[in-house]
């Protein structure tokens, strides 16, 4: 009879999860439509007024018509292929200004390594006193000697 008892709870349990999934499922899809719509629906209208305000914002006063389509489809390509030369000029100057950086890069590390490798120690010996007093007499015997290493 227990076991009847545990049978039947979970049957009950599962029937009222089910429901509560289901409730809960169908709160996100509500509260997710709306806001997924909203997100679209304002980039939509974004990237349309970018587009509005680029095309109707032209120096040459070319409004998108029909009458104006190829004009204006020369035009924008003739800018575009301008814009593009101007980048590829700008890139051709910033090679060659990195190139320039590059050879005085590499003339200071030539410069760099021509440079002795090590420090030269200069050791002076001391001086060597005879056992007579006779030391003042010979003057370049009182400085010692200096020898490099």
């Amino acid at each position: 009879m227990v076991e009847n008892c545990i049978i039947a709870d979970c049957e009950v349990f599962a029937h009222y999860s089910k429901i509560v999934l289901a409730y809960f499922g169908a709160f996100i899809i509500c509260c997710f439509i709306p806001v997924a719509i909203w997100c679209a629906g304002t980039k939509a209208a974004f990237l349309f007024y970018r587009c509005w305000k680029t095309i109707n914002d032209r120096s040459d006063n070319l409004k998108p018509t029909f009458s104006n389509a190829r004009k204006l489809a020369q035009v924008t390509w003739s800018e575009l292929h301008f814009t593009q030369r101007q980048i590829e000029k700008s890139r051709f100057k910033i090679s060659k200004d990195l190139s320039a950086i590059e050879n005085i890069r590499r003339q200071i590390q030539k410069d760099v390594n021509s440079l002795p490798s090590r420090r030269q120690v200069y050791f002076v010996e001391p001086q060597r006193r005879s056992s007579s007093s006779s030391s003042s007499s010979n003057p370049s015997s009182s400085m010692g000697r200096s020898t490099a290493c």
